[in-house]
């Protein structure tokens, strides 16, 4: 009996052992599940910041300044902001020439411009500042008026209207062609049918001086010339090159009329959703593609004015004293209808003569 019980107490201690050994296992199985998931595990990723993928559209071809400048931005942005910011850019009025550039950018449905500045007055009056005839003397005078307090103000007044502009590139003079006649003095715009940028001070300039003026579209002007409906234009010689207007016209005078600029433009609506280390950098991008791209402009001025003559254009030079004389009556005027802020822009960058 008593070897019975003995027999009895170590088979108990024996299932008790093995259930021991069974339960260290389990736990040490689970432990060592859970470690190796742990070191398994990837660390946790950084949220994936947001990409741009942004839409520049202009009205040039590829040859000119508008193109050429904002490559340079292109270039600048996605290096710098690390590919978070991409931009396919639309030239040559692939989304519409500078009105309807504009008018995309205030919906949204395009995110960045490069636009003529004189259009542009149409939406943002204070720009009409830099449209003067006969404003600025030189590229230094242009150059120095860029620099003034007051063109930050001039940026921010676009933004109730939809439109941030962040920089503006200077292009060169304005000269006047045309198929008429050889133009040394006032007396020879009378009755010239001439087609100007839609601007009121461009058509008032030209009308004071006697011109038959037709606001219109660049698009259209080299057919307009082809056809007879106008018989002459006016643009920096860069643009009269690129877009062959040597062949539709014979006359050529360093009028130096009014300084040409473009403006990078950005919709408010892309402006407002973008953190504020993009807007900087956007902003600091735009300064600097474009003045280095005006550097460039400043150097081929005199070089597309002598290809225009190699073209077969006669040239003139013409004393512009009489001319800035009789265009007063655009200072009059603009001083009249204009906003205030704008008058004030104009007698600021007046002070810098």
């Amino acid at each position: 009996m008593l070897m019975k019980q003995k027999f009895y107490g170590e088979e108990e201690m024996k299932k008790s052992f093995v259930f021991l050994l069974v339960v260290l296992m389990l736990v040490c199985a689970v432990f060592f599940t859970a470690c190796s998931k742990k070191e398994a595990a990837p660390a946790a990723a950084a949220p994936a910041q947001e990409v741009f993928n942004l839409r520049l559209a202009h009205l040039t071809p590829e040859t000119e300044a508008y193109h050429l400048a904002a490559v340079r931005f292109k270039n600048l942005i996605e290096e710098r902001s690390k590919g978070r910011i991409k931009i396919t850019i639309y030239p040559a009025g692939q989304l519409g020439f500078d009105r309807e550039v504009i008018e995309s950018l205030q919906i949204g449905v395009i995110d960045l411009g490069m636009v003529t500045t004189a259009p542009l007055a149409n939406f943002v009056p204070a720009f009409a500042a830099f449209d003067m005839p006969w404003m600025f003397r030189d590229w230094d005078h242009v150059e120095a008026a860029l620099k003034q307090p007051f063109i930050k103000e001039l940026y921010d007044s676009g933004y109730e209207k939809g439109l941030v502009p962040m920089a503006m590139l200077p292009r060169g003079f304005r000269i006047t062609t045309n198929s008429v006649r050889p133009i040394n003095s006032a007396a020879d715009f009378k009755g010239i049918k001439m087609r100007v940028l839609e601007s009121p001070v461009y058509v008032t300039t030209f009308e004071a001086l006697g011109a038959n003026v037709t606001a219109m579209s660049w698009g259209e002007v080299f057919t307009a010339l082809q056809q007879g409906a106008i018989d002459a234009c006016e643009q920096p010689a860069a643009a009269l090159f690129n877009e062959r207007i040597f062949e539709v016209q014979k006359y050529l005078t360093f009028t130096n009329h009014i300084f040409a600029f473009a403006t990078f433009v950005s919709s408010r609506a892309l402006y407002d959703k973008l953190p504020k280390d993009l807007k900087d950098l956007m902003r600091s991008c735009a300064e600097e593609a474009l003045s280095a791209q005006g550097k460039q402009e400043r150097e081929n001025e005199a070089v597309f004015a002598q290809k225009l003559q190699d073209k077969g254009l006669i040239a003139n030079k013409i004393d512009t004293a009489p001319l800035r004389k009789i265009a007063q009556v655009t200072y009059d005027q603009f001083a009249k209808t204009a906003a205030p802020r704008t008058v004030e822009y104009v007698g600021l960058i007046e002070k810098t003569k």
